[in-house]
């Protein structure tokens, strides 16, 4: 019977080894997959970083696009009604584009289903609907929050980066870290 109990031990060290084997090749196969995918996957964020910057570089010339074609538009039309006053809404566009807290190839690609079926240059689209829809010219400022702060600003009639910039408020804590140079107060 001892000899039945050694072989049927042996029988069963012999039977685990044999798993073992099996298991270390499945090991084996799980890490190349693995290494596989972890290639695939790092190539997939390459080219998505790829796609992203080209993505931004066609929105920022798309919106410079739609800026120019907005000017020369102004141009025209100046030409032939020839007006001596200012056209409110070119002095707004003007300002709003002069910011640099107006990123017109962020707010594009914010906006773009909007913006491109309209043919509207992206600082156009943010002066005619900036308060009203809440919408930020970047990502380094807050129109909602500047409004709910500068409740004048909302029946101002310009948009409250323009608001803000006339007013000399850009430093109260409305501007992302970084932009401008100007640090997001502690209470936010």
């Amino acid at each position: 019977m001892s000899g039945d109990v050694t072989r049927s031990a042996a029988d069963r060290v012999t039977e685990l080894e044999r798993e073992l084997q099996l298991a270390r090749r499945e090991v084996k196969w799980v890490c190349t997959d693995q290494e596989h995918l972890t290639e695939a996957l790092q190539r997939v964020r390459r080219q998505r970083a790829k796609l992203r910057d080209q993505s931004e570089s066609l929105a920022t010339a798309l919106a410079a696009e739609l800026s120019a074609a907005y000017w020369r538009e102004q141009k025209a039309s100046h030409r032939r009604v020839r007006l001596r006053a200012a056209d409110p809404e070119a002095t707004l566009v003007r300002e709003v584009e002069s910011s640099p807290l107006f990123d017109a190839g962020w707010y594009l690609r914010q906006h773009q289903r909007t913006i491109i079926e309209h043919h509207l240059a992206p600082a156009v689209h943010y002066v005619r609907h900036a308060n009203e829809r809440r919408l930020d010219p970047s990502e380094g400022f807050s129109t909602d929050r500047y409004l709910l702060r500068h409740p004048e600003a909302r029946d101002s009639g310009v948009p409250a980066l323009v608001h803000a910039l006339r007013n000399g408020l850009l430093e109260d804590g409305l501007v992302a870290p970084g932009s401008l140079g100007v640090e997001v107060s502690a209470e936010d």
